[in-house]
């Protein structure tokens, strides 16, 4: 089953059930490459199906409801680090450009954990 990209919200809001999939995509767009890394620019503009594992880096205090709130969307979530507030997840690349845009997240990267293992691999 390949997931849904998420829209960015406010973690733990309650979402409405409607179809709104036009304003969805179109907002994909306008992902905000400055909270991007280097490797996930690449990866947003090249392949929106793509999926990785991923740092969410969100603002103080939102680690765990970031958390809850990608679980509840459907999201393989790895760990959540409280300091500095962050949770790694296997995310498409829709759902990071998605995120770019959800103010209570600050950065968005590869998890230094996904290369680790993939050079451990070789």
């Amino acid at each position: 089953m390949i997931a849904q990209p998420i829209r960015p919200t406010e973690p733990g809001r309650v979402r409405s059930k409607r179809s709104d999939s036009g304003r969805r995509y179109a907002a994909l767009g306008l992902a905000q490459y400055q909270k991007l890394g280097p490797t996930l620019r690449v990866m947003v503009a090249a392949n929106r199906s793509a999926s990785m594992r991923v740092m969410v880096l969100t603002q103080p205090g939102q680690a765990f409801p970031m958390a809850d709130w990608l679980a509840s969307e459907g999201r393989t979530v790895h760990r959540v680090e409280p300091l500095p507030s962050g949770v790694s997840a296997t995310l498409s690349m829709s759902d990071v450009a998605a995120l770019s845009e959800d103010p209570s997240v600050a950065a968005l990267s590869v998890d230094a954990g996904d290369i680790a293992e993939a050079e451990v691999g070789n």
